[in-house]
């Protein structure tokens, strides 16, 4: 088996520096599943807009990490259009449903309400504050979903 110092020789520059930012990002927000954290983590590299991809990685990431609000930026300013300092509340709309797809519907109606209450455009604030709740109530499902299944 070739030597790592083998190998980056033989691979080119950008794989050696993305498989390096890719591990570095496993490293700070250890996933409960790293292998799927990697896939989205690249598909997210292949296809920036794909909100599957940009919900995982943020449901990966504890809130209670500095990559959260990172992420959460990050995130914002893939969905918005560019040079804009808003995101469409359709896109936002679309995305939050990826995010809380497991909420039930009035939950998630819930936080909607809070953005379509401000028009058409959503503010980096907004996004993220419905981004937050909208995490903390898929912990909270998970928690009581554990909870339950522990009393079974």
């Amino acid at each position: 088996m070739p030597s790592s110092h083998a190998m980056e020789k033989e691979a080119s520059p950008e794989l050696v520096a993305s498989l390096k930012e890719a591990l570095a990002a496993v490293l700070e927000v250890r996933p409960a599943n790293p292998l799927i954290f990697l896939l989205a983590y690249f598909r997210r590299a292949a296809q920036p807009d794909s909100m599957e991809a940009l919900a995982y990685l943020l449901n990966a990431c504890p809130r209670s990490r500095g990559c959260f609000q990172e992420n959460v930026y990050s995130t914002f300013v893939s969905l918005k259009r560019p040079k804009a300092e808003t995101l469409q509340l359709q896109v936002c709309d679309s995305f939050l449903r990826i995010l809380g797809a497991a909420l039930p519907e009035e939950i998630m109606e819930g936080l909607l309400e809070q953005l379509r209450a401000g028009g058409s455009a959503v503010h980096f604030n907004e996004f993220n504050s419905v981004v937050e709740a909208c995490i903390a109530a898929n912990e909270a499902l998970e928690g009581s979903n554990a909870g339950e299944s522990a009393l079974t």
